[in-house]
């Protein structure tokens, strides 16, 4: 509800070009561990469906961070060293995918 209503006061509201981006997968295999990955997965798909949803409702450009950072998800090489936060490598891919969808 609350994302809806962000999307409505910024469509309706204001001249601002938006974007709505997804949630990406995060979190590595060392920090969740099976099935809790399996788990974590499923809810962050069910949040992007929602999203997506609001994307098209809205007439906003959608960017699917989620699509590309799945094949690197579970890459210790992305993360910092807490195993969920992206690091200087990970947020140069987030970045490149966020950018490419601002030329929507």
């Amino acid at each position: 509800e609350n994302y809806a209503e962000i999307l409505r006061e910024l469509t309706e509201e204001t001249e601002a070009k938006v974007y709505a981006i997804n949630l990406p997968y995060i979190g590595t295999a060392d920090l969740v561990s099976l099935p809790y990955r399996y788990y974590f997965n499923w809810k962050t798909q069910q949040y992007n469906e929602i999203i997506k949803k609001l994307a098209l409702q809205y007439n906003v450009t959608y960017i699917d961070l989620y699509s590309a950072h799945k094949p690197y998800a579970l890459q210790n090489a992305y993360y910092s060293n807490d195993f969920f936060h992206p690091n200087r490598v990970g947020y140069t891919l987030w970045s490149q995918v966020i950018y490419a969808g601002f030329g929507k």
